[in-house]
């Protein structure tokens, strides 16, 4: 009698990693699902992350989706619809996490044809799917480096731009980006002989502006006055609140 003994692999199977429904960060951030949805689709169509799973829910009228999110898209969104709830979503995914750890020890009957492929399918898929997540990271962190570096570049280069100029360089409509700026409180309009903009003396002292002086030719009256202007500093914080507030109207 042969003493061989049949090869059994071992499939050690890695669970798909929790995800988070749509519904459970409505409640989280206290927003109407439909509104929690709407965000979602509007991220999805601007490239921000791929389109996540759907789940079709029956109700009493009319079937509902729900979409279940990875825990980077679910941060993005939460983001978007209400920063100040990130705690909550922490904490729930800290529990999400818990529970799937614990649901590791139950481990599926390999005696089964068919619970061992859904167990090796499983694993095939968390793999891919840890990959996928890993990928896009990389790809959101190599995106975001010459921004980074050129924000740094930037601020530390001295010399500043006119408002005109300024304007140009963030990609803004030079009159609704000095309406802005009064709006904000870095320039307000002087009186007087020469009516001009002027920055704000603690945009000067935070050195993100400064009133440059210069002379007006002799057609004008040959006087000497000065021009605001937007210092390299100034450029990069103003990046930084024009891109939050396109954020918010997205």
């Amino acid at each position: 009698m042969s003493n061989i003994v049949p090869f059994r692999p071992q499939i050690r199977p890695v669970l798909a990693p929790p995800t988070m429904s749509s519904r459970e960060i409505a409640e989280l951030v206290e927003k109407r699902h439909d509104n929690v949805k709407r965000t979602i689709e509007t991220l999805v169509e601007r490239g921000v992350f791929e389109f996540p799973q759907i789940e079709e829910i029956p109700t009493a009228t009319k079937p509902t989706t729900v979409y279940h999110l990875d825990k980077r898209s679910s941060f993005i969104v939460v983001a978007q619809l209400s920063p100040e709830f990130t705690a909550r979503v922490v904490d729930r995914w800290q529990e999400l996490e818990e529970e799937k750890k614990a649901g590791t020890l139950a481990l599926p009957d390999f005696t089964n044809p068919a619970e061992a492929a859904r167990a090796w399918a499983d694993q095939v898929e968390a793999v891919q799917l840890l990959e996928r997540e890993q990928q896009e990271n990389r790809a959101l962190l190599a995106a975001q480096a010459p921004t980074v570096e050129a924000h740094k570049i930037l601020a530390a280069t001295p010399g500043s731009l006119s408002l005109t100029e300024a304007a140009k360089c963030l990609g803004a409509a030079p009159r609704k980006f000095t309406d802005w700026l009064r709006r904000s409180g870095w320039i307000y309009r002087s009186r007087g002989r020469s009516e001009r903009w002027v920055p704000h003396a603690d945009k000067v002292t935070a050195g993100l502006m400064e009133d440059v002086p210069r002379s007006v030719g002799p057609s004008l009256g040959g006087f000497v006055t000065a021009q605001a202007r937007v210092t390299a500093k100034g450029i990069t914080k103003l990046a930084e609140r024009l891109a939050k507030q396109r954020g918010k109207s997205a």
